[in-house]
């Protein structure tokens, strides 16, 4: 397994600002023989203290593709399932820091192609794209 990372804040108004915009990006390599995923990699961007008064609050913007293995492909063929290619995905968030102690997020993803192609419970037709509503509370004492 080989994996990278990069996290940067490109841009600040002042030194004294809460505000800022960041950036990041995630890429992951498998072994194709044992793993699902072969290949991930996800992006995106996110503005700290989006609105006056709320220093602590962010909004982001991700997308990410995961490409399923050799191995998970060959499976498929072998057994005469759909054979899994490539899932997408974008995601909107806010967390909001409602008390200094807690901080509830809002999530909404859109994923196009789920698992790469795989069907539903009956095994007749392929999961259609999938819209996930989520939230996410951290409370920290």
């Amino acid at each position: 397994m080989v994996y990278g990372i990069i996290d940067q804040m490109i841009w600040r108004p002042s030194l004294q600002s809460p505000q800022s915009v960041g950036v990041f990006a995630r890429a992951t390599g498998n072994g194709g023989d044992r793993n699902m995923i072969s290949f991930a990699i996800d992006a995106g961007i996110n503005l700290k203290a989006p609105f006056k008064g709320r220093d602590n609050d962010t909004v982001g913007l991700g997308w990410g593709i995961g490409r399923a293995s050799s191995g998970q492909r060959r499976y498929d063929r072998n057994s005469g399932a759909p054979v899994q290619g490539n899932e997408n995905h974008l995601e909107l968030t806010y967390q909001a820091q409602v008390m200094p102690w807690w901080v509830m997020q809002p999530d909404f993803q859109y994923v196009w192609h789920p698992s790469g192609g795989v069907t539903d419970w009956t095994g007749n037709r392929l999961v259609g794209n999938e819209a996930i509503f989520g939230l996410h509370s951290n409370i920290t004492f």
